[in-house]
């Protein structure tokens, strides 16, 4: 990768020999810009890569990528990194996994300034008028990426959605380049990576092959005055080599993930979140609206951008990958029904693509009818970060003031819960039935984790109904005999303020109230004596009988982890 990196920087940055080092300072203070705004996150986590991690601390200690030892299921969505995670903690203990996924998350993103700068300079580069200032486009490019909160935010998630990000960003970048040049630069083992990061890396590197071939149909024929057969005058057009190439390259990755996947886990062809979540209910609407479309001046700006291309159709061939990649990944929503983390998670890995997309698009227009192009390009690289920054403000403080309060709840609820347990609240090789599995499951790993949510169970997950309303028969949980069921409870209301005595409260989830509901939890779970210990939920816990509470600080509502401990342990 550094590589294909600094033969980008030799050849793009290099060409201009006029003022060149002024863009390499706007480049340089852009990826100055995105990294204080992830060191602004630093101290999120988001709860699901836990999940992650315990995969890789069993993968590392020799017990292969499960999340119970014996259960062959694959609950987890990112290959590469839980690959990755695992020969860190195999050098450097398991409790790196934290700081060294971030750390990955922070570094792509940063890449992902630099590829987005790059890949709009090098089709900006070949487009009328915008040739003698592709840079500066570039840099407009690049800081939209730079100062999206949502982009930062992410990074620093512990998830795979900044390294998902950079793996796009790279192979749209060696493709478009194999288009310009003609020769193989290696965008399928790029796309390939992605592929192994995130399943939906496939269905991406399919679109953007094909688009790359008809770009191909679209500039040259096979000449027929070359003479020899059809099949050779193919194979010595470079361009069909290179498409040819990543094809294979990308094929054998994929089959021997596929083989892998088969044998690993029980012949299943897809991983197991698939089914936990395939109902998952979002609004697609709000999340590309919010998420991707206001980083562009809302459908305006989308307009503004198709109309350049409108009027330079005739030019837009080595752009139409990049348009294919950029417009699938913004509407995968609607086709993956979202996701219900803050931060629109599914949409990042797309937003350096599809910069790069509305920034030519806009370029395409000034173009056209302004005479000094160059001033405007000035004007939109200077002047649309700053605009951006202002107009994502109010993102910015409600990522932060957000994750703060979980980081927060983290530690009083699930980490506490932790404690607990690893102090002797469920003795070793116990099972623990819960919904939020993943911190507690990563530092509980000489316990049996029941994960009531699906994700990880696959019974759980193939039973009818939506993401957290599964509906099975609550024998299937309670013949396991699990030492606790952790129930959560919520409520509007001020985290760890005092809570009155008559306060209503709701389940978080209808699996939740199904289970607490069943007669097997009432009977076996359910305490009635005054052996609690004393504290401010004491009284709450007396009332729904469990044995003891812990609060999640989370914004705008009380949310309880309430545990309930099996009576009948024969």
């Amino acid at each position: 990768m550094i590589c294909w990196m600094e033969c980008a920087v030799t050849e793009e940055v290099g060409s201009e020999e006029q003022h060149r080092w002024l863009p390499l300072v706007g480049l340089a203070a852009l990826v100055g810009i995105y990294l204080a705004q992830a060191g602004y996150y630093w101290h999120y986590i988001n709860d699901d890569a836990y999940i992650t991690y315990r995969y890789s601390r069993f993968l590392a200690a020799g017990h292969g990528p499960f999340f119970n030892i014996g259960e062959h299921v694959e609950g987890y969505t990112n290959f590469l990194l839980m690959s990755l995670l695992a020969a860190a903690m195999k050098i450097l203990g398991w409790a790196c996994a934290p700081v060294v996924s971030k750390t990955i998350g922070v570094v792509s993103g940063a890449l992902c300034v630099v590829f987005s700068f790059l890949l709009t300079r090098l089709l900006a580069g070949r487009l009328p008028r915008l040739d003698t200032h592709a840079a500066y486009w570039g840099l407009a490019a690049a800081g939209i990426v730079a100062v999206a909160p949502a982009f930062a935010f992410n990074s620093t998630s512990g998830l795979e959605t900044s390294f998902f990000a950079m793996f796009i960003t790279l192979g749209a970048l060696l493709g478009t380049k194999e288009i310009d040049r003609q020769r193989w630069y290696g965008s399928g083992i790029a796309l390939a990576c992605a592929a192994l990061t995130r399943p939906e890396g496939a269905v991406l590197f399919t679109a953007f092959w094909i688009a790359q071939a008809l770009t191909w149909l679209l500039a040259s024929r096979p000449s027929r005055e070359a003479g020899g057969s059809l099949f050779r005058r193919l194979w010595n057009d470079p361009m069909v080599r290179a498409l040819l190439l990543n094809g294979v390259i990308f094929t054998a990755v994929f089959l021997a993930q596929m083989a892998f996947r088969l044998v690993t886990y029980d012949g299943e062809w897809l991983p197991n979140t698939y089914y936990a979540k395939k109902e998952l209910i979002a609004d697609e609407w709000e999340q590309v609206g919010n998420g991707m479309l206001a980083l562009f001046v809302g459908l305006p700006g989308i307009a503004l951008a198709v109309a350049g291309y409108l009027l330079h159709i005739r030019r837009l061939r080595p752009i139409i990958p990049i348009i294919v990649l950029g417009v699938m990944g913004t509407c995968l929503p609607f086709l993956t029904n979202g996701d219900w983390m803050i931060g629109y998670r599914l949409l990042m890995p797309y937003l350096p693509v599809m910069a790069v997309v509305v920034i030519l698009g806009w370029a395409l227009i000034a173009g056209r009818v302004l005479r000094n192009g160059l001033r405007f390009a000035l004007l939109a690289a200077v002047l649309y970060t700053p605009l951006l920054w202002k107009r994502q403000t109010h993102n910015r403080n409600k990522f932060y003031t957000t994750s703060v309060a979980r980081v927060q709840g983290y530690a009083t609820g699930h980490g506490a819960l932790a404690d607990w347990v690893l102090a002797g609240g469920v003795p070793a090789g116990g099972t623990i039935a819960v919904m939020d599995i993943g911190m507690i499951a990563y530092r509980c790993v000489d316990h049996r984790i029941l994960d009531i949510s699906g994700l990880t169970d696959r019974f759980i997950a193939m039973s009818p109904g939506g993401f957290l309303k599964k509906k099975y028969d609550p024998a299937y949980v309670f013949d396991k005999k699990p030492e606790v069921v952790v129930i959560v409870f919520s409520t509007p209301g001020v985290s760890y303020t005092p809570l009155d005595a008559d306060t209503e409260f709701r389940f978080w989830t209808p699996t939740e109230e199904w289970l607490y509901a069943s007669d097997a939890f009432q009977k076996d779970y359910i305490q009635h004596n005054d052996s609690r210990e004393p504290g401010p939920l004491t009284a709450f816990a007396d009332r729904i009988g469990a044995e003891r509470i812990f609060e999640h600080g989370f914004p705008g509502s009380r949310y309880l982890l309430a545990v309930f401990r099996r009576a009948n342990r024969e």
